[in-house]
């Protein structure tokens, strides 16, 4: 997954949470961290808003270059982790 920001704007970025076996579940807790594609330090961490099955967070990448969203929720005992790609011109 890939999302582009121009540099200098602050977005929303949603992930929607799909079941394949289309089963009910909810998502219990949600966090989620913005660091540079190849560095390890965050640049922006917290809570994600929890709308039913969507994640959703507002970053502001500080500047041109490539960065990692990694949302970190739980759904029953399971704890995922999904990444999105962000490409800022």
């Amino acid at each position: 997954m890939r999302v582009n920001f121009n540099q200098g704007e602050t977005r929303h970025v949603k992930l929607k949470i799909i079941n394949k076996k289309d089963e009910p579940f909810s998502i219990t807790s949600a966090q989620y961290e913005l660091t540079p594609m190849y560095g390890s330090e965050a640049l922006e961490k917290g809570q994600a808003a929890i709308l039913d099955h969507i994640l959703d967070v507002v970053i502001t990448p500080p500047g041109a270059g490539i960065y990692k969203l990694a949302y970190t929720y739980i759904i029953g005992d399971e704890t995922l982790v999904d990444v999105v790609e962000v490409h800022v011109t």
